[in-house]
């Protein structure tokens, strides 16, 4: 077969002409019709069956939609249909507690419930699908109609509930009236019970408990009343006990409480009077120890001669019993004598005392044995108070001019602030005492003791120095003292800086602030003291001060301040030797100690024993005048003209009495004046 080129027939082989003849083409023709004929057919055939194919599936997807359809109109309704259902019984059930708690009276509850129910189910029934409507109306209605009943439940609890709570009002008035009327009050009750219990809701048997228990109840009410009026009388409780035995109506296990109880109020009665007698016996031992504890402060104070204050005198003769109150009355004849023994100073007690005492030798009688007795008890009692707390003691017998009035201790400034009126009565108090004494109360200086400890050692030291010049030398001496006595070492070396006073090295700083330091070396053991018994530091120190100071205490107190001193200087460097315990002594004295008529004194920095004698034998009867009111000395209470004294004082052995004062010692005593106070030789510079 040959190929057509492509211009004419596309490339198509085409059937080439016989070249021999002519051919006919007719069967072919028909054949190519038939078959034309036969694929139209069949794709006519094909369509048709895809068309029935496509409305079958389409007939197929309507059924299935309307079938999805239903279901979800179905489920919308049936939710719904749950939903006024649920609505209906929350709302019974709000019906019910607005019943209950009176918000809805219950003759109105079924409309309420009719008119709920209708608003229910016309506010949801719009959304339920239309098919479906009618079959949940009538479902909702039809449970709304069934729940009508609980609703009239509803009411009769309420009626039930209302009917118990007038039973209950009844129950408590006869029970209040059964404590009177018992038998009207029982009566009313049990036709009460009886007519309405039913109307309650009670069943028989509830009836009859409530009967039974109302009765036994009121008994028991009634018993324990009785029981409690009478249980501090014990007659009267035996009375109680036989009605409680004689009552039918008390229930057996309370009866047995209740006689129980009246058995212990019966012990209790008994207990209680045997304590009131024992009270009685206690609290007039009270009032005797009261008494006897007043009667002692008020004798005492009118053996002592101390001034009481009136409002704490009345206060303690207000607790005397009579015998001690008369015992006092014929005390009290004494009071204004023995006040005014009390108020003369003590050396000149001491005269007058020696005086009746020669006299009783040359013949005695009863009243003077009294005298000598009463004058021994107050001058005694006076030097210990003296020797205590000497304002105290002089403020207890009025002999200082003003009362003290208390000192501020809140600060170091305030209490220097108070210093000037205190020294000036601390003055008044020396002239009692005839020695220079503290201007604070010894409760005072601890707590000044205490504000100085708080201080770094230097800020300390000015400050002793500072509240040294406050007052005369030889009150910084007594309060120094003070601070010493009886307290720990830090107070004691607090007491020893004063002492000092406003003593400084050759450094410029004060001599306190080296003790102290010492003493804070010695404290927290930074250095190591030299204990031999005579070659360490106190040996080396008493060596120095034997025989020195007459008082011991004040003995005690200069050789301790000279070891603080040289402990001290060790810290800073010094060996410790007898040459440093040499100059400790020194600083501790304020000077040197010098020999002085066969007797070792101390004298003030700079001076020596020729500075000493010239100073004696300079002095003249104007320098003594201030302290010889008559201008006489006297020795052994024999008086001697002060000039004639002079003449033999740079002879005669002075004794320490304070930085560059001195007592003179003359006929193996203290020279005086008339009132029996030493007489001080100043020698200082």
């Amino acid at each position: 077969m040959g190929r057509i080129s492509a211009g004419a027939d596309f490339g198509r082989d085409v059937v080439q002409p016989a070249r021999t003849g002519v051919v006919d083409v007719s069967p072919g023709v028909n054949a190519i019709a038939e078959g034309l004929n036969r694929a139209g057919v069949q794709r006519q055939a094909e369509g048709e069956h895809l068309q029935r194919v496509q409305d079958q599936e389409a007939r197929q997807a309507a059924r299935e939609a309307q079938i999805v359809r239903d279901r979800a109109d179905a489920g919308q309704a049936q939710a719904k249909l749950y939903a006024m259902r649920d609505g209906l019984n929350d709302e019974l059930s709000r019906i019910d507690q607005e019943v209950v708690e009176g918000r809805l009276q219950k003759t109105d509850a079924p409309k309420a419930w009719q008119e709920r129910a209708a608003k229910i189910l016309a506010d949801n029934i719009e959304g339920v699908p239309e098919s479906h409507r009618a079959t949940v109306s009538q479902d909702v209605q039809g449970l709304a109609g069934r729940l009508s009943s609980k609703v009239g439940d509803i009411v009769r609890k309420r009626d039930q509930h209302d009917t118990l709570s007038a039973i209950t009002q009844v129950q408590e008035y006869t029970q209040r009236l059964a404590v009177t009327e018992p038998d009207k009050a029982r009566q009313i009750w049990l036709d009460t019970v009886d007519q309405l219990g039913p109307f309650a809701g009670l069943q028989p048997d509830q009836i009859a408990k409530s009967k039974q228990g109302w009765i036994e109840g009121t008994a028991y009410t009634r018993a324990f009343t009785a029981v409690n009026a009478a249980k501090t009388d014990n007659k009267a409780l035996s009375v109680v006990e036989r009605g409680i035995n004689e009552n039918a109506d008390l229930d057996p296990q309370r009866k047995a409480t209740l006689l129980a109880q009246v058995d212990g109020y019966r012990a209790s009665n008994e207990a209680r009077a045997l304590r009131q007698a024992q009270h009685a016996e206690i609290v007039a031992q009270r009032v005797e120890r009261q008494s006897t504890e007043a009667y002692n402060i008020l004798s005492g104070w009118a053996l002592q001669g101390k001034q009481a204050d009136p409002n704490a005198a009345a206060a303690l003769i207000g607790k005397l019993t009579p015998t001690a109150a008369a015992a006092y009355r014929s005390m009290a004849a004494e009071i204004p004598a023995r006040t005014a023994v009390a108020m003369l100073p003590l050396d000149v007690q001491a005269q007058q005392l020696d005086q009746l005492r020669a006299q009783a030798i040359k013949g005695t009688s009863q009243p003077l044995e009294l005298e000598i007795k009463r004058r021994g008890q107050v001058l005694t009692q006076a030097k210990k108070d003296y020797a205590d707390d000497p304002l105290r003691a002089a403020n207890e017998r009025g002999t200082i001019t003003t009362p003290l009035r208390p000192l501020n201790t809140s600060s170091l400034d305030t209490i220097a602030a108070g210093l000037a009126e205190r020294a000036g009565q601390a003055q008044e108090v020396a002239t009692i005492t005839r020695r220079p004494v503290s201007p604070l109360l010894a409760e005072e200086a601890q707590k000044l003791g205490g504000i100085l400890q708080a201080l770094p050692v230097n800020q300390r030291a000015e400050r002793l120095s500072q509240i040294a010049a406050l007052m005369p030398a030889g009150q910084a001496q007594a309060l120094a003292q003070q601070m010493y006595a009886g307290q720990t070492e830090s107070g004691k070396a607090l007491g020893l800086a004063l002492a000092l006073g406003t003593a400084r090295t050759t450094a410029g700083r004060t001599t306190a602030e080296l003790a102290l330091k010492g003493a804070e070396a010695l404290k927290s053991k930074t250095i190591k003291e030299e204990t031999k018994a005579v070659d360490g530091w106190r040996g080396q120190i008493n060596a120095q001060l034997a025989a020195v100071f007459p008082n011991p205490q004040q003995a005690e107190m200069y050789g301790e301040a000279a070891r603080l001193i040289l402990a001290g200087l060790v810290a800073e460097g010094a060996g410790g030797s007898e040459r440093d315990a040499k100059q400790a002594v020194r600083l501790a004295i304020g000077g040197s100690l010098v020999e002085h008529n066969g007797a070792r004194i101390p004298v003030p920095a700079g001076m020596g024993a020729e500075d000493v004698r010239r100073r004696t034998q300079s002095l003249t009867p104007a320098d003594m005048a201030a302290q010889l009111p008559d201008g006489k000395v006297y020795i052994n209470r024999i008086p001697m003209d002060s000039a004639a004294f002079l003449a033999g004082l740079p002879d005669a052995k002075l004794q320490y009495a304070g930085r560059g004062r001195y007592h003179v010692v003359t006929g193996g005593t203290l020279a005086a004046n008339a009132d029996g106070a030493p007489v001080v030789i100043e020698v200082g510079k």
